[in-house]
């Protein structure tokens, strides 16, 4: 329901000028997400690398085995061991995934795919 509902909401807005639609429409994807009725996929969002280069991945997850394995890969967004050039949900993804698999390497610009959950 995440694009559904922005694309719905502004279609409202912008192309209808019905905000209390736009409401509804909101309101209607709520109920949806709360009731159970939204499948995985659709909670999906997507964030490319644009920030961070390879190298700067492979060093925070380098960081992240020597300390343990926390570091951005745990906290969904923060730096990993000081590197203060690795945020954000994907690139914690990308340095989880790069601990995985030390031989893959990721473009300036790739896309990564994600759902966010909650913490402990």
């Amino acid at each position: 329901p995440l694009q559904n509902t922005l694309m719905g909401t502004l279609e409202h807005i912008l192309m209808q000028r019905d905000v209390p639609g736009a409401v509804k429409h909101v309101e209607g994807q709520i109920a949806r997400l709360l009731s159970g009725r939204v499948e995985l996929w659709e909670l999906a969002m997507t964030g490319g690398l644009w920030r961070v280069t390879g190298q700067q991945l492979e060093k925070a997850a380098a960081a992240a085995d020597a300390g343990g394995g926390g570091g951005a890969a745990g906290n969904g967004g923060g730096a990993a061991g000081g590197d203060e050039d690795v945020k954000g949900p994907h690139a914690s993804l990308a340095v989880r995934l790069s601990q995985r698999d030390p031989d893959k390497k990721w473009l300036l610009g790739e896309r990564l795919p994600y759902v966010l959950l909650t913490g402990e």
